[in-house]
């Protein structure tokens, strides 16, 4: 009779211990995605500031540097603007 007690007891144990990780895998699995999530929101955020600065930077060099090496810089700076939007 205390066999069949005990066993029972072992297989509940095995249950509450198999619900127990499960928790947990789904707590990690919810963390995890809060942290993609706010890497995502983060790198928009920086490429949104680093197409701003070369924005800005293009127009600021175009004015200051003339001629043709002006114009490639402009250009090269262009392209990365457009590598970046298409990101």
């Amino acid at each position: 009779m205390t066999e069949i007690v005990e066993k029972a007891f072992e297989e509940l144990q095995k249950k509450l211990q198999k619900i127990t990780i499960m928790g947990i895998a789904i707590n990690k699995i919810d963390i995890s995605s809060k942290n993609q999530k706010q890497v995502e929101k983060t790198g928009e955020a920086e490429l949104e500031n680093l197409k701003a600065t070369l924005s800005s930077s293009s127009k600021s060099l175009e004015h200051a540097i003339k001629g043709h090496f002006g114009k490639k810089l402009t250009e090269v700076l262009d392209k990365q603007k457009q590598t970046l939007d298409d990101f």
